[in-house]
């Protein structure tokens, strides 16, 4: 248990930012209503527009138009529940571009906590539904990136339930680029079950507890649904290191390192997939940082 007790004072929770490159995906499909979108017209035609173009790269003024767009048909549809979720999952989304420095932390948590009034009036309007529970959910994992380790676990009972529900229900939902919803919320247990501690203190107090093997089979199950990616490569690969150092398998640890070796080799024109790439050079230096590794922690 080496690298994990090294670092588990370091710990915050992850980084769910949606994977690219999803295959196709099980499920029952979930189908938002636009009709609130659709009918401005004006405001219509710009999301698409944005849209178009983050769907190929990430951008900040068309997240910005995209968002505005969003926004200006909540504000005449407050009640409108997918337009909720999807201004929360976009806000996530952007949030992203400002993790690679430390120094941009600020604007990024700005944009998680109008992600995290978003979600937050989703679930008011629907308790159960899954797109509500996973943003919710994924809000409080990008914040605790940034606000650390006191954050990551008086959130962590709440991230958990809301994501053992979104996995637990037969819906899907593709985010085009941005990965589908059953692959996502595996890849975040994932990254749960590695991050938070495996302590009975943790269990006792925050009512959560980490567990290295699942972490693994979470990995395993959401790379069934991508294609080669580096974040969804990295990922499964510190789990598994992590595990193989926890059971002293010294055979699945160097198949590990492997597979973290892999994604120095891969090419990607994403800003995010671009930090995993850059990232695994960092985690091959010094293997250790496998067990608390997210994409904020070795932020520059």
């Amino acid at each position: 248990m080496s690298g994990k007790l090294k670092y588990a004072m370091l710990l915050t929770l992850l980084v769910l930012w949606p994977l690219k490159n999803s295959a196709a995906a099980g499920g029952k499909a979930y189908k938002p209503d636009l009709g609130p979108l659709k009918a401005n017209s004006e405001a219509f035609q710009k999301y698409q527009k944005n849209m178009a173009v983050l769907q190929q790269r990430d951008s900040a003024g068309h997240y910005d138009g995209a968002l505005g767009a969003l926004e200006s048909v909540l504000n005449e549809n407050p009640k409108w529940k997918d337009g909720q979720w999807m201004m929360a999952h976009l806000a996530i989304s952007y949030s992203m571009a400002f993790k690679a420095k430390k120094e941009d932390f600020p604007k990024s948590r700005r944009l998680l906590k109008r992600a995290e009034k978003h979600s937050k009036r989703c679930l008011e309007l629907d308790e159960k539904n899954p797109l509500c529970r996973y943003v919710m959910a994924a809000t409080y994992g990008g914040l605790a990136t940034i606000d650390g380790i006191v954050a990551s676990l008086k959130f962590g009972k709440d991230m958990q339930e809301h994501f053992l529900a979104v996995y637990k229900s037969e819906v899907d939902y593709d985010f085009g680029t941005k990965g589908s919803l059953r692959a996502n919320v595996r890849h975040a247990l994932g990254m749960f079950r590695r991050l938070v501690p495996d302590s009975m203190m943790v269990s006792l107090t925050f009512g959560i507890r980490g567990d290295l093997e699942e972490s693994v089979k979470f990995h395993r199950e959401a790379a069934e649904h991508f294609e080669l990616a580096p974040c969804s490569t990295l990922m499964t690969g510190l789990a598994e290191y992590c595990y193989a150092d926890d059971e002293g398998d010294s055979g699945l640890k160097k198949s590990a390192l492997e597979r973290v070796r892999s994604v120095t080799q891969m090419q990607t024109s994403e800003f995010d997939e671009g930090i995993c790439i850059r990232d695994a050079h960092k985690i091959l230096a010094d293997p250790d940082l496998s067990c608390s590794y997210h994409r904020a922690i070795l932020a520059e």
